[in-house]
């Protein structure tokens, strides 16, 4: 029953919360990575784009096949969070070599990539426990 009515109040993965707030960390990520040096365009930068745009990515393609196949949405949602994590640490990288300071940027996108990644785990955690329904 809770996940019919889950399912009633969502009609796709754009509904997601954690897919919009995700969705919506793509473009401050951009806007932050032009600012780099050129000698990042094709490494820390890049990776950085592509673990961004992998985040929203994944939820929405996990929830496009969660009925045909329940586990699979827990595994795009477990790689989902691997980017998350691996924003994280790109994020650490950056404020290394001095790309990135957390009073201007860095906090904000940060804290946000964090928040996300924890709330993808507890979401993973929730799918685990919702019983599937016998078809």
């Amino acid at each position: 029953m809770v996940v019919e009515q889950q399912r009633t109040r969502t009609q796709g993965f754009r509904d997601l919360d954690v897919y919009q707030r995700s969705f919506a960390l793509v473009r401050p990520i951009y806007d932050l990575l032009y600012s780099w040096p050129t000698i990042e365009k094709y490494d820390l930068a890049s990776q950085m784009r592509r673990a961004a745009k992998s985040i929203p990515a994944n939820i929405g393609e996990g929830y496009a096949l969660r009925t045909d196949a329940p586990r699979l949405f827990c595994k795009h949602l477990r790689i989902a969070y691997g980017s998350a994590v691996e924003m994280q640490i790109h994020f650490d990288l950056a404020r290394e070599l001095g790309y990135v300071s957390e009073e201007v940027h860095g906090q904000d996108a940060l804290s946000t990539v964090a928040a996300l990644a924890s709330e993808i785990a507890a979401r993973r955690a929730r799918r685990r426990l919702t019983p599937t329904p016998n078809v």
